[in-house]
């Protein structure tokens, strides 16, 4: 039988981008570093302005442990080109597999879970992503979904 996820809650938040869990991540503007969450820097790789990315770690620092503070920010900063292709997913696509992937392989615990889950399909209610536990000591499948 396969559980449908309908949201990140209790047994299921480890599987939220805002789930306390260490990513490394840094691009050719930011350096890389661990960051307490998936869901920060996938909100500061949306912009390529060095001014506006500035700003966004700032915010970052002020705003440890509230990743919804980063993703308000990541709704009002200069998207890049290509962010969201409708196509391909995009730029978007890649920066969060890359994400969730070393959110996964960095941590044995969230490994086992992710595992455990075997077949099931986790699917939020609204926009968002809906992940395949596919999973091999390597990657993560993930498929945007448009509601």
């Amino acid at each position: 039988m396969t559980t449908h996820v309908r949201g990140f809650f209790g047994e299921w938040r480890p599987f939220s981008n805002f789930h306390t869990s260490p990513v490394v991540w840094g691009d050719e503007i930011t350096s890389e570093r661990v960051w307490s969450c998936v869901e920060t820097p996938y909100q500061l790789a949306k912009t390529l302005d060095p001014a506006e990315r500035a700003a966004g770690i700032e915010l970052y620092k002020s705003a440890i442990g509230r990743p919804g503070t980063m993703r308000k920010w990541g709704q009002t900063c200069t998207m890049q080109p290509n962010w969201r292709n409708t196509v391909d997913g995009g730029l978007s696509l890649g920066v969060m597999r890359r994400l969730v992937e070393d959110k996964f392989l960095r941590d044995d615990s969230l490994s086992e879970l992710l595992l455990s889950t075997g077949d099931d399909i986790w699917k939020k209610q609204t926009r968002g992503v809906m992940c395949s536990s596919e999973y091999t000591t390597t990657w993560v499948r993930i498929t945007w979904v448009r509601f």
